[in-house]
């Protein structure tokens, strides 16, 4: 099998496809054929693997990461950083691209780190610390919910938020939208505070 769909992998041996193949090679004791890449080489790769099977945004990732683009190298970097916290892959993109990416503009390799290092971890701070006052769910991997968060980190001080979710022992509901969540926040924002009243959308 492996003679018709060898395992690719670039100069330095770093094995762009066929991580699960090797495995399988090395547990039948079978030969293990392989063939090597250039740099420029990798989107024709990405466009073989893809018509064989659907590549995931970890494929694309680990397929950058060889090419030593320095954007998903530190995107790589953070998602294992708080991997153990739930914060998903995904999530990672839309934080450190300050925005959504699409899979396309993913695999194509516009993925950017727009934000910065201290702006990013206190996203991911504030994600992890609003899951107490969620209601009976967890849904704050939600791509509206995270939407959401980035959007007020550039608005409004967070810190106000979580205190007010404390003092008064509010809940954040699950939404159907981003605008839902910009709404649940301000409602948080204005609670008794009619006189200095906020708009954050």
């Amino acid at each position: 099998m492996l003679a018709y769909n060898p395992i690719i992998v670039t100069r330095d041996n770093y094995i762009i496809d066929g991580q699960h193949r090797l495995q399988v090679a090395k547990t039948l004791r079978v030969p293990i054929h392989y063939t090597v890449i250039e740099k420029g080489d990798l989107q024709t790769i990405i466009l073989l693997n893809t018509a064989m099977r659907k590549w995931g945004f970890s494929d694309y990732l680990h397929a950058y990461i060889s090419l030593g683009n320095p954007h998903y190298m530190k995107l790589d970097a953070f998602a294992k950083e708080y991997a153990s916290k739930k914060i998903s892959l995904r999530m990672c993109i839309g934080i450190l691209a300050n925005e959504e990416i699409s899979k396309e503009a993913f695999a194509h390799g516009n993925f950017t780190v727009i934000q910065s290092d201290d702006m990013a971890r206190k996203i991911v701070s504030f994600i992890i610390e609003t899951r107490k006052y969620m209601q009976d769910i967890d849904f704050s991997s939600s791509r509206d919910y995270v939407r959401a968060v980035i959007t007020i980190f550039h608005r409004i001080d967070t810190n106000e938020i979580l205190r007010r979710l404390e003092l008064y022992g509010m809940k954040i509901l699950p939404k159907a939208s981003k605008k839902g969540y910009l709404r649940e926040f301000e409602d948080i924002l204005n609670f008794r505070n009619s006189k200095n009243f906020m708009r954050i959308y």
